[in-house]
């Protein structure tokens, strides 16, 4: 298969055509945020701890499990603070729940949750 390179973000990627007949289209410069370097994303995820780290604290202030989705809808609402001043469109609560599924069960769950919420909020994301 033949195909053609597009810049994006300084760099080549190629781009596989499906025939090799077919001419290359003309396509729009792809536009996605810089990717986050590790310092990033560990200073990020400590301040995602700290948030959750207080949303442990009120525990005792939800009836039953009631704190469950206090604590997810408090890392939503941070993580889409974030995205917004990154530039980056708001994601749904759907996508914390299931960093939070992900991280359940874990010994260091806080930890992975916080990892998670970090890596959702610096970075574009694919559903």
């Amino acid at each position: 298969m033949a195909g053609h390179r597009v810049p994006v973000h300084g760099q080549d990627r190629r781009v596989i055509l499906a025939k090799e007949s077919e001419p290359p289209k003309a396509t729009a410069m792809i536009r996605t945020p810089p990717r986050a370097s590790g310092r990033e994303l560990l200073d990020m995820k400590a301040s995602m701890l700290a948030k959750l780290d207080e949303q442990h604290a009120r525990r005792r202030d939800y009836a039953g499990t009631a704190w469950l989705d206090a604590e997810i809808d408090c890392m939503h609402r941070a993580v889409n603070e974030i995205r917004v001043c990154r530039g980056l469109p708001t994601i749904d609560r759907a996508h914390i729940a299931r960093a939070d599924r992900m991280a359940a069960g874990h010994t260091d769950y806080a930890s992975k949750f916080s990892l998670y919420c970090a890596a959702l909020a610096l970075g574009p994301w694919k559903p």
